[in-house]
């Protein structure tokens, strides 16, 4: 979950940052890691914390220049995958995934004529009614499935066959003969496909070549002709936006969804406060790569972190704070857990708890890194935790909000469909 980040809009120079760890020159250190978490990443949270019958609650956040998008699962229903969008009049929305169907027109527009509605049983119904080797005056317009390839696409000609039913693998079928369609879209006729045809339909007496006797000698093949390619219907994810546009804790509406809500940007554009003195602290001392800690409370003994052979010897050196207090992070780790979606959903389970430290792991080289955050109840249970693992920095995309914004996606809506 995001978590409000106050009133004043916070402003990231680092829209198109390099992940430092994909060039083999360079080694990973903590600056260069925290510097690379830009507007595009995949954080996964796991509530290890929280988990129920061997349930582990995780959410699967995808950050991305104009929105982020939240997966949950083993969370209750009352949880729905979606999240914040900036919407193209300048408004933050929320927003829920639904699956909607679209509709798309082939590469080169293909006029069809006036037409009549029609379902492919009552084509069937209507050709049947039609005298031996006739064509209907009118055209149709049918949605529906292909169910076979008749002939298959001729690149000479562009024409191409199929089948053509109500349902998908239906066995009430009418034959679109003789279809032109444009070569970029015939990879995508092909069976199972639902796609809209308007055409003729025809009643044609041919030979059976299965007859047994002469009163089956010949058979009718109902058939749609003259025929225009519409375009076709796929499903899709959607981005259903919905209610008031976002505000800040100040009360006003903002233009972007991270000037309301901490994101993990938020880390590399005040990289300063993550890489002072006594925050990320290496657990062994002068290590650049490993893991560093950072703790709510920094005693005198936890400074500088300790050398290998001390921690061979103690495994539970970490938890031995000694010596005056050093320095006060609590705001600066709560942050931390707030920008990477670790605070409101353990925080919101109720329960008195109290989030005390966390750890951070990087290789060497890579671009997957991992923080673990511990929490502790008042009533004695330590080591709770919550784990986020950041990756695919630069190689996000979140299909929901690029179709939603997409002026060119049209969403099909058969009750008001209209050929344009």
């Amino acid at each position: 979950m995001l978590t409000g980040c106050g009133g004043e809009a916070v402003a990231s120079s680092l829209d198109s940052v390099a992940d430092s760890s994909t060039s083999s020159t360079k080694k990973n250190t903590l600056s260069s890691v925290l510097e690379s978490f830009d507007k595009n990443l995949h954080a996964k949270v796991s509530f290890n914390l929280l988990t129920t019958d061997n349930k582990v609650p995780t959410i699967d956040m995808d950050y991305v220049e104009k929105g982020v998008f939240m997966d949950y699962n083993n969370f209750p229903e009352s949880y729905v995958d979606g999240g914040f969008l900036n919407d193209d009049d300048g408004k933050v929305r929320a927003w829920d995934l639904i699956e909607t169907e679209r509709f798309i027109a082939p590469n080169e527009a293909h006029e069809a004529p006036a037409s009549t509605e029609s379902t492919i049983e009552e084509n069937l119904a209507l050709a049947a009614e039609l005298e031996n080797d006739t064509v209907s005056e009118g055209y149709y317009l049918s949605v529906g499935y292909i169910t076979e390839i008749v002939t298959k696409y001729d690149s000479s000609t562009g024409l191409i066959s199929f089948v053509f039913a109500d349902t998908k693998g239906g066995k009430q079928g009418i034959v679109v003969a003789d279809i032109e369609v444009d070569a970029a879209e015939q990879k995508n006729i092909k069976t199972g496909a639902k796609v809209i045809v308007v055409g003729k339909l025809s009643n044609r007496l041919v030979e059976n070549e299965k007859a047994k006797d002469d009163e089956d000698k010949y058979k009718n093949v109902f058939e749609m002709v003259d025929c225009t390619y519409v375009g076709r219907v796929t499903s899709d994810d959607y981005a259903s936006v919905h209610g008031d546009p976002v505000k800040n804790l100040n009360g006003d509406e903002v233009a972007d969804f991270r000037d309301a809500y901490y994101d993990p940007s938020y880390i590399s554009a005040h990289l300063a406060d993550f890489t002072r003195e006594n925050v990320f602290i290496p657990r062994i001392k002068g290590s650049t790569y490993g893991t560093f800690e950072l703790f709510g409370t920094v005693y005198e003994s936890e400074v500088g972190g300790h050398t290998s052979e001390e921690l061979a010897s103690d495994a539970e050196i970490e938890e031995e704070h000694s010596g005056r207090v050093v320095q006060d992070n609590t705001e600066i780790l709560a942050t931390l857990a707030k920008c990477l979606g670790a605070y409101d959903t353990p925080f919101s389970s109720g329960g008195d708890l109290v989030l005390n430290s966390a750890d951070f792991y990087f290789a060497e080289s890579g671009s997957i890194f991992t923080f673990n955050f511990y929490f502790t109840y008042a009533n004695g249970f330590e080591k709770m935790i919550a784990r986020v693992n950041i990756s695919q920095i630069g190689q996000v995309g979140v299909k929901a909000i690029d179709n939603y914004l997409d002026p060119d996606f049209v969403v099909y809506d058969p009750a008001n469909f209209v050929i344009v």
